[in-house]
């Protein structure tokens, strides 16, 4: 179990998540590999700050979550780099998908063939920043980019590590913002980040509950939120006026206050 409701997940044996790969998704090979967590770096002191509160108010108070995940995703894109080289192989797209979103309609895949710009610029196709409540950061549910421009975002933390240009001290999410563009301005090819609800039409399931309230302003999709939470035995969330504040609640619902 996890706080914030989020669905636990067991341990699984790597021959059972080969067999749910290829059987469900149809994927030719699968490799799983299982590290330990990461330190966070010796040399990162939350920038100075202190006290709990302080971090909390700079977005820095969950920071070592933040670097184990992403030290994760690392991993893994050097993992089919080296994979690449051993096989003789080269992969077109490079993905990231959270293990607890949900598609609740087929995804329109078109717009990754969308002519570039330039040939030095390409794409980082996500989730619309407007599911993430704040919408101070891209929405990092699940990504898509070409093979050539995918390596900005998948060794994200790089500039972590060294804390170059002082962007270990952005909070979690306007990090991924500031250091896409250090990247652009550093890197000899440019990558602009896409919101794409039609290549991405996700939303996150609970362990109790189906974040319905991510949908406030997109009627068109709340519904259908509602019916998948309801198929699952799971309550839709929503974002009802209680007193005088708006909350995530299950309280009220399309008969009730919400918006």
């Amino acid at each position: 179990k996890r706080r914030g409701g989020r669905p636990g997940f067991g341990k699984f044996e790597a021959d059972v998540i080969r067999s749910w790969t290829k059987e469900d998704l149809g994927v030719e090979d699968v490799v799983v590999n299982i590290w330990k967590n990461p330190r966070t770096p010796s040399k990162y002191r939350y920038c100075g700050l202190k006290t709990r509160k302080e971090k909390m108010a700079n977005g820095l108070n969950s920071v070592e979550n933040f670097y184990e995940a992403f030290w994760k995703v690392r991993e893994v894109y050097r993992s089919a780099l080296e994979y690449e080289i051993q096989n003789n192989v080269t992969f077109d797209y490079f993905t990231r998908l959270r293990p607890d979103m949900m598609f609740f309609q087929r995804a329109d895949m078109s717009e990754i063939f969308k002519p570039r710009k330039k040939q030095n610029e390409g794409y980082l196709f996500t989730p619309p920043r407007d599911l993430i409540r704040t919408a101070k950061q891209i929405n990092d549910w699940a990504v898509m980019s070409e093979r050539d421009f995918a390596k900005p975002y998948f060794e994200i933390l790089n500039y972590f590590d060294d804390c170059e240009n002082n962007l270990c001290c952005k909070a979690y999410g306007p990090y991924y913002d500031a250091a896409l563009e250090y990247s652009n301005q550093t890197r000899e090819f440019k990558v602009e980040v896409v919101d794409s609800i039609q290549m991405f039409p996700v939303l996150l399931v609970r362990k109790n509950v189906v974040d319905c309230n991510r949908f406030d302003s997109r009627s068109e999709h709340l519904e259908i939120c509602v019916h998948i939470a309801r198929s699952l035995n799971k309550s839709p969330s929503w974002t009802c006026k209680i007193g005088d504040r708006w909350l995530i609640s299950r309280r009220c619902g399309p008969n009730g206050d919400f918006r």
